[in-house]
């Protein structure tokens, strides 16, 4: 079961799983406390908002303007009332290079973008995000390390956290794309992104600091950080927050006037304020073993600045950057499954065997039945036979013994074959033939000179072999063959030209074996890597003139691996499939079954790959299949992919 598939209030229960867990791991020893000695640098107007541009330059928010503070310089941007500053460097639009800096306009409710040359002395234009439903409170940004894509984060006084994008590193412009929408039941104060982990931490008032994967293909999980007593280290109200370089976190705990760094490893410090200073916004830059923290004085209407300086033992050095995998844009989507949850699961491809037959995408849905899709991705039925669960092809030939073509699903309704026929642009189901399995799961088909067979598979490993006889007036399936994996499986596929079954144990790997009745024991071909992480889930194979490539969804990276057949299983390709942002269609994550087909179809030259998506973003909708050209995946393979 996935964190998607929970109501609120089972939201909740994984929430408090969280909330206990660091309560037993944060003691409540003491933590001893450092007198920090401020200076003032500027008088405000009033309360508001600092955040760090590096090199001893501050953005400075008030009633009245944003500005950029230097030492005593100050450098007007913008009139107005602004809050919750947020800035990413080095945005490329247009041959130039700008800071992105985005504000809570106070008096609109709405977010402002603004471009800023880089040395933060010059607005170069302003551009303006409505909220008329949901005025937000807080906002950060997002950069992702991996497409460079900007998010702007929100949550609203109704506890909605959004998301949407707000550039696109492909096309290196600024874009305003909702993206997603979820209940984060907080009555926030601040929020912040660390990029390289992905991760966005709010601070609640009653709770404390949260954690939610920034991502948008991650679900909204709130996972407890540091908490407010009686449970953990905060005595008050968590007022602002901001990370440093390294990726510490730095806290304003405002009624005990304290201020709490936390570092990467879990260790905290903490530091006392005076008395006189009501600190309402903090901001910090690490330099050379000095953190430069600047902090708004609400009493005295001012800005301050200290430095700590760190002890090189306490440095947490940044994180290493993640391995970048290539990427490739889905070119269209399906309409969405009917339902919310885990309900859509695995794809077929039947691609027409006539000059003006229709292309059908085959889609299971497990919550209701099988669904049947144009090549662009329109619903054109919808057939209730059931909890489907994977679904293959078996097309006309003198293998099936007609001139008919079929499809075979795995029906855990009632733990059978369901069998469908696939004729004039339609599908019909035919029949259910039962099975000897306890609870069936995946799926494939096979075709070769002795007959057309099915594949199913029960979730306790074992393997059953059925031959199709279509030769009479009614369909029969005979059972020809078993066998068992240590473990849960699910995807397969046999192929014709090897003879041999390849199939998926999602907590192992990639076994291989005899396809033919006859056909050799199974034995594990493709292990567990950095490429292929479990849940090892759906493949399919993409067989040219000159290579044989299995492409496997890695699920537990939100991944795609591609192995060479004829060269001893040898990785060819790991890839993801990231937003187009141009088409408005999201990426791919937690993919259940995949598809290829090498046959050239209209618009797609070298063929599709369909995968099923996890998470359908832009906006929250339930579950679809993304359409991929082959060439964007062939590009990959050939080593020239993004």
């Amino acid at each position: 079961m996935h964190p998607r598939d929970f109501s609120p209030p089972l939201r909740w229960v994984v929430f408090l799983c969280g909330f206990l867990a660091v309560v037993s791991a944060e003691t409540r020893e003491t933590i001893p406390v450092e007198e920090l000695q401020l200076r003032g640098v500027a008088p405000l107007s009033s309360d508001g908002d600092v955040h760090a541009l590096g090199d001893g330059r501050w953005l400075l928010a008030d009633g009245e303007t944003l500005r950029l503070q230097m030492g005593s310089s100050v450098h007007l941007l913008l009139d107005g009332s602004f809050e919750s500053i947020d800035t990413r460097n080095d945005v490329d639009i247009d041959d130039r290079t700008f800071v992105l800096v985005t504000a809570i306009d106070a008096e609109s409710g709405g977010v402002l973008l603004m471009l800023v040359a880089p040395d933060g002395r010059r607005v170069d234009s302003v551009r303006r995000i409505a909220y008329p439903a949901s005025v937000p409170e807080v906002a950060c940004l997002h950069r992702d390390p991996q497409t460079l894509d900007i998010s702007l984060f929100t949550v609203s006084a109704r506890g909605m956290l959004e998301q949407r994008f707000v550039y696109d590193g492909r096309r290196q412009m600024l874009v305003d794309v909702p993206v997603r929408s979820d209940p984060a039941l907080l009555d926030a104060q601040s929020c912040v992104v660390h990029d390289e982990r992905r991760s966005l931490y709010l601070a609640d008032e009653g709770l404390g600091v949260l954690r939610v994967a920034a991502s948008e293909e991650s679900d909204a999980v709130l996972q407890p950080r540091l908490l407010v007593e009686p449970w953990g280290h905060l005595e008050g109200e968590v007022e602002d927050l901001s990370l440093d370089v390294f990726g510490n976190l730095w806290i304003l705990d405002s009624d005990t006037n304290r201020i709490f760094r936390r570092s990467t490893s879990g260790s905290l410090r903490s530091f006392a304020l005076p008395d006189s200073v009501k600190a309402a916004a903090l901001a910090v830059h690490h330099n050379d073993g000095v953190a430069k923290l600047a902090l708004v004085d609400e009493a005295a209407a001012r800005l301050l600045q200290t430095e700590i300086r760190i002890p090189v033992a306490e440095f947490d050095r940044p994180e290493m950057p993640r391995a970048k995998r290539a990427m490739v844009l889905a070119s269209d989507e399906t309409e969405p499954v009917r339902r919310h949850g885990d309900a859509a699961d695995d794809p077929a491809i039947y691609p027409g065997l006539g000059p003006n037959e229709r292309v059908l995408i085959l889609g299971t849905d497990k919550r209701e039945g099988l669904l049947v899709y144009s090549l662009e991705g329109e619903l054109l039925q919808s057939l209730p036979v059931g909890r489907v669960n994977n679904v293959d092809v078996l097309l006309a030939g003198p293998e099936t013994g007609t001139q008919r073509s079929f499809a075979a699903a795995s029906n855990r309704s009632n733990g059978s074959i369901s069998l469908f026929e696939i004729a004039d642009g339609l599908v019909q189901h035919l029949d259910d033939f039962g099975t000897g399995l306890n609870d069936v799961y995946g799926l494939c088909t096979y075709l070769s000179d002795s007959g057309a067979y099915v594949f199913i598979n029960d979730t306790d490993g074992k393997f059953e072999q059925y031959l199709l006889d279509t030769s009479g007036a009614t369909p029969r399936m005979e059972l020809v063959r078993e066998f068992v994996l240590p473990s849960q499986p699910e995807g397969c596929v046999a192929d014709r030209e090897t003879r041999r079954v390849y199939m998926g144990e999602e907590g192992a790997g990639i076994w291989a074996a005899g396809a033919e009745p006859d056909g050799e024991a199974p034995r594990l071909v493709i292990g567990l890597s950095s490429d292929l992480v479990a849940d090892v889930e759906g493949m399919s194979i993409y067989r040219s003139e000159t290579r044989a490539l299995l492409v496997v969804s890695s699920q537990g990276s939100d991944s795609f691996a591609v192995y060479d057949l004829n060269s001893d299983y040898a990785l060819v390709a790991s890839f993801v499939i990231a937003a187009n942002i141009a088409a408005g269609i999201d990426g791919v994550s937690e993919t259940d079954g995949l598809a290829v087909s090498a046959v050239p179809l209209p618009a797609y030259p070298q063929g599709i790959l369909i995968v099923q998506d996890g998470r359908n973003r832009i906006p929250d909708a339930p579950q679809n299949f993304k359409i991929v050209d082959w060439r964007a995946v062939q590009s990959v393979v050939d080593g020239v992919g993004q």
